[in-house]
C-alpha cells in the first residue's frame, strides 16, 4: 500500500505553537484542529523501501489512526513526521486521490487528503475536499471547522466565521467546544467586532469557571484591543478566585495597575501597587520592582516633584533599593546634594554595590568636583577589585587633569595586582604608549611576552606596538612567531599571511600562506587567503590560479561562486573578459563542458547581459550532464539573473523547481517567491506563497515577519500587523521586528499601540541604530502633536541608566534641541510676558537636562559634544562651568572653540583666566573666539587691561578686541576708541571705520569728545568715513548729536547731506531698550558653526557693520520721540525751514512710495509729533504741510487749500498722495484740477503729476478725464515722462491703452521697456480677455 515514502531527520516541535502565531488569514494554527503542521526546516527525507519493514509499519499505523479520527491533530502530526514535507508528502497526496476516487462517499478520506493538501500549501484544492467533506457530513463539526480554517487561512473571514459558528453547534466535547469558542472569539476581536468576541470568550469562560489562565488569556486579549473596563472586570474575578493567595493577589494587582495606568489614571495605579506591596515582604524582587513602576508613573505624570513629597523621607530610611530609586530622582530633577547624600548612603549600606559609587562619580563630574574624583574611584575600586578597568578610568582622569605622576602612580599600581593577566598588562601598555611613555610601554609588553609567549593575542600586540613604532623588523620577527603560538602552526601560518597583506607587506604575506597551504593543501580558508593575498599583491595571473584551485576543490556552491566571480572579474580588469568568453562559449558548445558554462553565465551576468546569462542556465539546466547540485547551482544563478533583469514571474518558476530539489529549503525559497510576486504586482501570488512559506516554519518569526512584510506592502495593515505581533512574540528579542510593529500600528490609525511598541524599542533595543530609528519617529509625531514635553517625562530616566547607551544619549539630545528653538524665540523676540515665560520655561528646561549634558560633553563623539555645548549655552547649564573652563584650557580638547562659544554665555568670573590664556594661542580660530568671548565675561583689571593691549594692536579689517573692550565700557575702551576717531579723522587708512564707530556704539557712552569728533567727521563731505560717523552719531541717541544730525540735514537742503539722512534713519530705527547679552549672544553666536567648531569672524564683523548701517536695529523698537524734540529744537520758530523740511519729507515720500527709492525718514509718527510740537507762528503752507504729513488733512481739505491758494501747485500734489481720501469728496473737480496740471507748459509739474497718479488709488479720481492727458504723455522725448505717464495708466485701469504700451514696448529703451511690460502686466491682470488678445509674439517679450 505504501509506494514511497520518506522520513524527516528532525523532531517536531511540540507546544501550543499555535497560540503565538495569532489569528490572522495566512496563520496555519489558528484552530485547535488545524493546530498547524510541523516544521522541519532543516528535514531531508530519505526513502522507505520495502526493506525498511519497521519504519513501513509506522508510516501504515499513522495512517490507519489519522483515517479513524482525522479530527485528532497529534496522529496527523505524527504521520507528516515520518513522509517529511517533500517527494513523500506528495506521494502521500496521490495516494489518497486515488483512495478518494475509489471511495469517492468517504468523508474522512476527504477531510485526511484535505489536511495533505493544506499542509503543503495547496488552499483551493484543500477547501475543494472540505466542501465535498461538508456535503457528506452536514452534521460532523471536523468538517465544518477544516472549511472554516482553510477559508480563514484565504483571507474569507466571514466565510470562516459562519464555518466557526456551525462547528460550535454541532461539537458535543467540552474541551473541543472551549478551544472553539475561544478561537472564535480572537477572530471576532481582529474583526474589530468587540461585542461578540466578549459574548464568545464569556461562554468560553463559563465552561471552566475556575480556571485562572483562561481568564488572563481573555484578559490578555482584552489589553491588546484596549477594552480597559472589561479588561478590569476579569482582573477583579481574578482577584476573588485566589482568595488568600497572597502572591498571586499582589501579581494581578500589579498587572491590574498597568491597566490603571493605561487609562491615565494614575491614582488607581499607584493605589493598586502600594495593596500589592503591602501583600509582600519587604525584601522579595517583586516590591523593588513595583517600586520603581511607582516612580515611572509619577515621572510619566510629570509629578516627581510630588513623588518627593510624599516618599523622599521615607524611603530614604528604608532599604539599599529604595535610597537608590529616591537618589536617582534628586539626581534626575538636579537636585545633586541630595543625591549625593543618598547614593553615599546606600553606598554604606552595600560594600560591593558599584552603582551607586558609579552614580558618585558621575555627580561629582557634573558638579566639577574633580578633586574628590579620584577618592570616589579609589572607593570604587575598592568595591569591586577585580574590575581593572575602574582603575584605567582614574588614571584617564589624572591625565586629563595634567597629573601625569598620579596616572603613573595607578597604571603602576594596577600592573602590580594584574600582574599575572596578560591582557590587562596588555591595555596597561596601550595606555603608556598612548601618553608617550614610550619606555614603559615596551617595558609592559615585553613583561606580557615573557609571561604569555604563546598567546597569539600577545603576539600580535607587541608586532602591533613595534610597527606603529617604525620597528618593521622587530614586527616582523614577531610575526613570525605565530605559527608556533596556541593558534597551532597551519592556522598560525594563515593568520601571519593576513596580517601582513593588511600591512601592505604582501609577498612576505603571500609567502607565509603558501608555506600553510603546502602542510595543509585541503584548507580551503588557506586556499581562499592565498587567493586574496594575490589579488592584494596585484599578481593577476597567480591570483587567477589560486582561485581556480578553490573554485575546483569546494565542496560548498557559496565558495565555488565566490571563486567563479573573483576569477570572472580578474578577466575583467585584465580586459581579458570577451575574449574569455569567447573560449567559454566554444567549450560549451563543442564539448557541453558544464563548468564553462557557469563561468561564461557569471561573466554574462558581471557584465549586466542578464538576458543572455539566463539563456545560458537554462541550457545547463536542460542539460543531462548535469547532477542535482549542479542543476541547483544553476537555478541558483538563473534565479538571480532573472531577478536582475526583472523578470520575477520565471524566477518564480525557477524557485518552485529548487522546492522540489531542496525541499528543506523550503521555507526560505517559499518567502522569496513571495516577495518576487509582490514585485510582479501579484499580491494574491505572493500572500500564497508567505502562507505556504509559513505553513513550513510556522514558528519562525522571520517567516511570519515576511508574511506581514507582505501585507505591508499590499497596504492591509490589520494582517501586516497580527503577523507582525506574532514574530514579536516568537523572538521577543528581535527588536527589528517590534520595529516593524510599531510602524504598522501608527500607519493603521492605532496610535497610541504603536507610540507603546516603539517606546519599548527605545527603551530595550541593544542595537544603536534601531533605538534611533524608533526613537526618532516618536520625535517627530510628538513634535507636531506638541508633546514634547510628555516624551520628556518618559525618555528622561534613560540618561541614568549606567552605562548609558549612545543612542539615548543622542535621542535626548535632539528632544532638548527640538524644545530649546521655540523657547528662544519667544525669550528673544516675544513681548514682555512672553519673554518671563520662555525664560522661566528655559531655565526648567536647563535644570532637568543638565545632568545629560554633563555626561555627552565628555564623550567621544565630536559632534554630541558640540551639540550637548550648544545646549549648555543656550540653557545657561552653570553646572558646566567647571568643565567648560576645563576644555577651554586643554589644547587638543576637538571641541574647544565650542567650549569658549559656550563660555561667552555662561559669563562666569571662573572662565575668564582660561579665556585668557586661550586669548593668546597660536591657533588663530581659538585666539579669535577666546577674544570675542571675553566681551561677555564680567570686567576684570586684567581681562580689560589684555583687551585694551589687544586692541592696540589689531590693524586693518580687525575688530574683535575692540568691540570685546567696547561692550566693557569704562576708560580703557574710551582711550582706544578716541585715538581710533582721531586717526580717522586725520585721514589714516590703517583701520576699519565701520568696526570703530561700531564699537563707539557699543561702549554706551552718549555724551562727550567722541561726539564733537563724529559732528566734525560728518559735516566733512570729503571724508570716506562721514556716512559711519553718522550713522553712529544716529545709534548712539544723545541729544546733542540727533540735533547736529538735523542741523546739517536741514542746512544742505533741498539737496540734504546723505551721511546725516543716514545718521536720522538710524536714528529713528533705534529704541530705549538695550539688547541684553543673553539676545546679543544668540545674534553673534550665528557666526559659529557648531558642526564643524569654526568661528566665522568675517561674517561676525561683518553682522555688526550692517547694525551700524541701519539694515537691522542695533538698539530694537522705533521711537521718534528723541528724533522730534531734536528736530524741534533745530526748526525753532522759523516757518521757512519748517516748510523746507516738510516738502522735502513729502518728496521722499512720493520717491519710497512710487520709484521704490528705498525709506523716507520720519513718516507719519514722527509728523504727528512735530504738529503736536509746531510753535505759535508757524501757519499757512508750512503748518499745513505738516498737517498733511501727519494725516490730520484729508484730500478734500488739501484740495481747498489749492483752491484758496494756501499751497501751491506743487505742494497741493504731494499732499494729495499722503492724505487720506474721504468717502464723498469733490471727484469731478479733483480730476479736472489734475488733468489742467498734466497739460501744464511745465515738464517738471507734468511729470510730478504723473508720478502722483501712478501712487493713487483709481477709484478716486475719473479715469475718462485723465487718461487723453495722461496717453499724450506717452508720446514724450524723455523716459522719465514715458516710465510715469505707464504708471499713471496702470493706476487708472486704462486697459484700453494696452495695444499703445504694446506698440511702443518693442523700440523702448530697457528701463522704459520694463516700466510698459509692468504696466502691461497689471492691466492684462485686472483684464483677462485683453491679455488673450495679445499675440504670442509680444506676450514672450
Amino acid at each position: 500500500m505504501v509506494e514511497l515514502w520518506k522520513q524527516g531527520k528532525t523532531g517536531m516541535k511540540s507546544g501550543w505553537w499555535w497560540k503565538r502565531v495569532g489569528m490572522c488569514a495566512v496563520t496555519a494554527g489558528a484552530l485547535a484542529l488545524s493546530g498547524g503542521l510541523p516544521s522541519l526546516a532543516q528535514a531531508q527525507d530519505f526513502e522507505v523501501t520495502s526493506g525498511d519493514e519497521r519504519q513501513q509499519r509506522i508510516v501504515e499505523r499513522y495512517m490507519e489512526l489519522v483515517e479513524s479520527n482525522p479530527a485528532e491533530e497529534r496522529h496527523l502530526q505524527s504521520l507528516l513526521f515520518h513522509v517529511g514535507r517533500g517527494q513523500g508528502l506528495n506521494h502521500l497526496i496521490d495516494h489518497y486521490r486515488r483512495r478518494v476516487e475509489a471511495r469517492p462517499e468517504s468523508l474522512n478520506l476527504h477531510l485526511v487528503l484535505g489536511h495533505l493538501l493544506r499542509a503543503r500549501g495547496d488552499f483551493e484544492d484543500a477547501l475543494a475536499m472540505y466542501e465535498r467533506a461538508v456535503e457528506l457530513g452536514p452534521q460532523a463539526s471536523n468538517a465544518w471547522l477544516s472549511r472554516g480554517q482553510v477559508r480563514l487561512m484565504m483571507g474569507q473571514r466571514d466565510g470562516a466565521l459562519t464555518d466557526f459558528e456551525r462547528a460550535l453547534e454541532l461539537e458535543k466535547n467540552r474541551q473541543r467546544r472551549g478551544e472553539i469558542l475561544q478561537n472564535l472569539a480572537e477572530l471576532s476581536f481582529a474583526q474589530r467586532d468587540f461585542e461578540r468576541g466578549i459574548e464568545f470568550y464569556k461562554r468560553r469562560i463559563a465552561l471552566t469557571p475556575g480556571d485562572e489562565y483562561v481568564r488572563r488569556d481573555f484578559a490578555s486579549l482584552l489589553l491588546q484591543y484596549r477594552q480597559w473596563e472589561e479588561a478590569l472586570a476579569q482582573y477583579d474575578a481574578l482577584l476573588r478566585m485566589v482568595g488568600g493567595n497572597t502572591a498571586r493577589r499582589a501579581e494581578f494587582l500589579s498587572e491590574r495597575a498597568e491597566i490603571f495606568a493605561s487609562m491615565g489614571q494614575n491614582d488607581r495605579a499607584l493605589e493598586s501597587l502600594q495593596q500589592a506591596i503591602g501583600l509582600l515582604r519587604s525584601d522579595n524582587w517583586r516590591v523593588g520592582e513595583m517600586r520603581a513602576r511607582m516612580v515611572d508613573i509619577y515621572r510619566q505624570s510629570g509629578e516627581l516633584g510630588t513623588f518627593l513629597e510624599r516618599y523622599a523621607r521615607r524611603w530614604s530610611k528604608g532599604g539599599y533599593d529604595q535610597q537608590m530609586l529616591v537618589a536617582d530622582v534628586y539626581a534626575e530633577t538636579g537636585q545633586l546634594d541630595e543625591a549625593l547624600a543618598l547614593y553615599r548612603r546606600a553606598a554604606g549600606r552595600n560594600r560591593r554595590a558599584e552603582e551607586p559609587r558609579q552614580k558618585i562619580i558621575r555627580i561629582y563630574e557634573r558638579m566639577g568636583r574633580e578633586q574628590d574624583l579620584p577618592a570616589a574611584y579609589r572607593d570604587l575600586m575598592r568595591a569591586a577589585p577585580q574590575r581593572h578597568g575602574y582603575g584605567l578610568e582614574l588614571a584617564r582622569h589624572h591625565m586629563r587633569m595634567g597629573q601625569r605622576d598620579k596616572a603613573l602612580s595607578v597604571l603602576r599600581e594596577l600592573e602590580r595586582r594584574f600582574g599575572e593577566d596578560s591582557y590587562v598588562l596588555l591595555e596597561i601598555a596601550d595606555h603608556y604608549g598612548r601618553w608617550d611613555m614610550s619606555d614603559r610601554a615596551e617595558a609592559t609588553f615585553e613583561r606580557v611576552n615573557r609571561l604569555d609567549p604563546d598567546d597569539d593575542v600577545v603576539i600580535l600586540a607587541l608586532a602591533e606596538h613595534y610597527f606603529g613604532r617604525g620597528e618593521r623588523q622587530r614586527a616582523v620577527d614577531t610575526w613570525r612567531r605565530l605559527p608556533d603560538s596556541r593558534l597551532g602552526r597551519v592556522p598560525g601560518l594563515a593568520r601571519m599571511g593576513e596580517v601582513m597583506v593588511d600591512r601592505g607587506l604582501t609577498d612576505m604575506g603571500v609567502s607565509a600562506y603558501r608555506q600553510a597551504l603546502s602542510e595543509a593543501p585541503e584548507d580551503m580558508n588557506v586556499r581562499r587567503g592565498l587567493a586574496n593575498a594575490l589579488e592584494r599583491a596585484r599578481r593577476w595571473d597567480e591570483a587567477a590560479e589560486a582561485w581556480n584551485s578553490v573554485y575546483e576543490r569546494a565542496d560548498r556552491e557559496q565558495l565555488r561562486q565566490e571563486a567563479r566571480g573573483r576569477i570572472v572579474e580578474l578577466y575583467r580588469r585584465q580586459q581579458k573578459l570577451r575574449e574569455q568568453m569567447n573560449t567559454w562559449t566554444r567549450a560549451l558548445e563543442d564539448q557541453g563542458d558544464v563548468r564553462a558554462g557557469f563561468f561564461l553565465a557569471e561573466a554574462h551576468l558581471r557584465l549586466r547581459e542578464f538576458d543572455r546569462g539566463a539563456e545560458v542556465l537554462e541550457q545547463l539546466v536542460g542539460s543531462s550532464g548535469v547532477n542535482d547540485d549542479e542543476k541547483v547551482s544553476a537555478l541558483t544563478l538563473l534565479e538571480r539573473a532573472y531577478v536582475q533583469a526583472e523578470r520575477y514571474d520565471d524566477a518564480i518558476v525557477v524557485l518552485e523547481q529548487l522546492v522540489e530539489l531542496r525541499p528543506q529549503l523550503a521555507g526560505e525559497l517559499l518567502a522569496r517567491m513571495s516577495e518576487y510576486a509582490l514585485r510582479a504586482s501579484g499580491e494574491a501570488q505572493a500572500v500564497d506563497f508567505a502562507v505556504r512559506s509559513l505553513e513550513v516554519n510556522p514558528d519562525d518569526a522571520r517567516a511570519q515577519a515576511r508574511v506581514a512584510g507582505i501585507y505591508e506592502q499590499a497596504g492591509e495593515w490589520e494582517e501586516a500587523v497580527r503577523h507582525y505581533r506574532a514574530a514579536a512574540e516568537i523572538d521577543p528579542q528581535a527588536f527589528d521586528l517590534r520595529l516593524a510593529l510599531g510602524r504598522a500600528l501608527l500607519a493603521q490609525g492605532r496610535e497610541s499601540e504603536g507610540e507603546e511598541v516603539l517606546w519599548e524599542v527605545v527603551r530595550d533595543a541593544t542595537e544603536d541604530q534601531m533605538i534611533l530609528e524608533a526613537g526618532e519617529l516618536l520625535l517627530n509625531r510628538a513634535q507636531r502633536s506638541g508633546r514634547l514635553a510628555v516624551l520628556e517625562a518618559r525618555w528622561s530616566p534613560l540618561a541614568f541608566r549606567l552605562p548609558v547607551r549612545d543612542a539615548h544619549g543622542r535621542l535626548l539630545l535632539q528632544l532638548y534641541s527640538r524644545m530649546v528653538g521655540p523657547l528662544l524665540v519667544e525669550a528673544h523676540h516675544g513681548d514682555v510676558e512672553q519673554r518671563q515665560l520662555a525664560s522661566a520655561g528655559l531655565r526648567d528646561l536647563g535644570g532637568r537636562s543638565a545632568s545629560l549634558l554633563l555626561d555627552v560633553v565628555q564623550s567621544a563623539d565630536v559632534s554630541q559634544r558640540a551639540r550637548a555645548l550648544r545646549l549648555i549655552a543656550e540653557l545657561e547649564v552653570d553646572l558646566a562651568v567647571p568643565m567648560i573652563a576645563r576644555m577651554i584650557a586643554d589644547r587638543k580638547e576637538a571641541t574647544r572653540v565650542g567650549a569658549i562659544v559656550a563660555a561667552a554665555r555662561l559669563a562666569d568670573a571662573r572662565l575668564v583666566g582660561p579665556l585668557l590664556d586661550a586669548a593668546s594661542s597660536a591657533e588663530p580660530k581659538v585666539r579669535q573666539a577666546a577674544v570675542w568671548a571675553l566681551g561677555f565675561m564680567p570686567a576684570q583689571r586684567d581681562l580689560l587691561r589684555t583687551l585694551e593691549a589687544m586692541a592696540r594692536e589689531e590693524s586693518g579689517g580687525g575688530g574683535l578686541a575692540l568691540g570685546s573692550l567696547a561692550r566693557h565700557g569704562g576708560k580703557e575702551a574710551q582711550r582706544v576708541i578716541g585715538e581710533r576717531i582721531e586717526a580717522l579723522a586725520q585721514g589714516e587708512p590703517s583701520y576699519d571705520a565701520a568696526q570703530v564707530f561700531s564699537a563707539l556704539v557699543e561702549s554706551g557712552r552718549g555724551e562727550g569728545e567722541e561726539s564733537a569728533a563724529l559732528v566734525n567727521l560728518m559735516k566733512d563731505a570729503s571724508s570716506p568715513h562721514a556716512v559711519w560717523a553718522a550713522r553712529a552719531l544716529g545709534r548712539r541717541r544723545s541729544a546733542s548729536g540727533v540735533s547736529a544730525l538735523w542741523e546739517h540735514y536741514v542746512a544742505t537742503l533741498p539737496v540734504p547731506s546723505y551721511a546725516a539722512e543716514e545718521g536720522l534713519r538710524a536714528a529713528m530705527r533705534a529704541g530705549d531698550r538695550e539688547r541684553d547679552r543673553a539676545t546679543l549672544w544668540q545674534d553673534e553666536s550665528r557666526a559659529f558653526d557648531w558642526r564643524r567648531g569654526e568661528l566665522n569672524v568675517g561674517a561676525l564683523l561683518a553682522a555688526r557693520k550692517m547694525q551700524l548701517e541701519g539694515g537691522a536695529s542695533l538698539l530694537g523698537v522705533l521711537d521718534n520721540g528723541i528724533v522730534a524734540e531734536a528736530l524741534g529744537r533745530t526748526l525753532g520758530r522759523d516757518a521757512a525751514r519748517w516748510q523746507k523740511v516738510a516738502m522735502h519729507m513729502l518728496e521722499e515720500e512720493l520717491d519710497a512710495d512710487v520709484d521704490g527709492a528705498g525709506a523716507a525718514i520720519g513718516g507719519r509718527e514722527l509728523a504727528t509729533q512735530m504738529v503736536a510740537k509746531m510753535p505759535p507762528g508757524v501757519e499757512g503752507a508750512a503748518a499745513s504741510l505738516w498737517r498733511a504729513l501727519a494725516g490730520d488733512l484729508n484730500a478734500q481739505d488739501v484740495f481747498g487749500l489749492a483752491q484758496e491758494e494756501q499751497l501751491d501747485e506743487v505742494q497741493t500734489l504731494l499732499a494729495l498722495r499722503v492724505a487720506p481720501w474721504p468717502s464723498e469728496f469733490d471727484r469731478q473737480g479733483v480730476s479736472h484740477w489734475l488733468r489742467a496740471r498734466l497739460e501744464s507748459e511745465h515738464a517738471e509739474l507734468r511729470l510730478l503729476t504723473l508720478r502722483v497718479l501712478a501712487g493713487l488709488p483709481g477709484e478716486v479720481v475719473q479715469a475718462d478725464v485723465l487718461k487723453p492727458a495722461v496717453l499724450s504723455q506717452l508720446d514724450s522725448a524723455q523716459s522719465a515722462h514715458v516710465i510715469a505717464a505707464a504708471g499713471a495708466l496702470a493706476a487708472l485701469n486704462a486697459v484700453d491703452a494696452l495695444p499703445r504700451l504694446r506698440e511702443l514696448e518693442a523700440e523702448a529703451p530697457p528701463a522704459v521697456r520694463r516700466a510698459l511690460q509692468e504696466a502691461r502686466q497689471s492691466l492684462g491682470a485686472a483684464s483677462p480677455k485683453s491679455v488673450e488678445e495679445e499675440t504670442p509674439n509680444t506676450r514672450g517679450s
